[in-house]
């Protein structure tokens, strides 16, 4: 009977772990950010950063500095494309073009 209960216990914890795990990566789609979570979709936003952090200009802000405009800009940017092209576009694409409007591009 412990066996069981030991069986059970492990299984609701690789579940729960795994559940956690799912977030957003830089190469799925931007049919993925749509469909995310507001908390999925400012974690995402580092993995922007830290990937592009040679081929922009910080103009002297922090990461969370950066993340708070870049994020309303993507979402604002999401809004505006086609369910085709959210099917092709990687959410780093929406990253660059959010960048780049806000001036952050070298």
């Amino acid at each position: 009977m412990k066996r069981v209960a030991y069986g059970f216990f492990v299984a609701a914890v690789l579940l729960g772990s795994s559940a956690q795990a799912a977030t957003l990566s830089l190469t799925d789609k931007l049919t993925a950010y749509h469909a995310a979570t507001p908390a999925e979709r400012s974690a995402v936003v580092p993995l922007v950063l830290a990937a592009v952090s040679s081929e922009i200009d910080r103009k002297g802000k922090t990461d969370a500095a950066i993340g708070a405009e870049i994020l309303p800009c993507m979402d604002s940017v999401d809004g505006q494309v086609s369910d085709a092209d959210r099917a092709t576009q990687p959410v780093l694409d929406l990253a660059a073009v959010c960048l780049a409007q806000l001036g952050y591009q070298k």
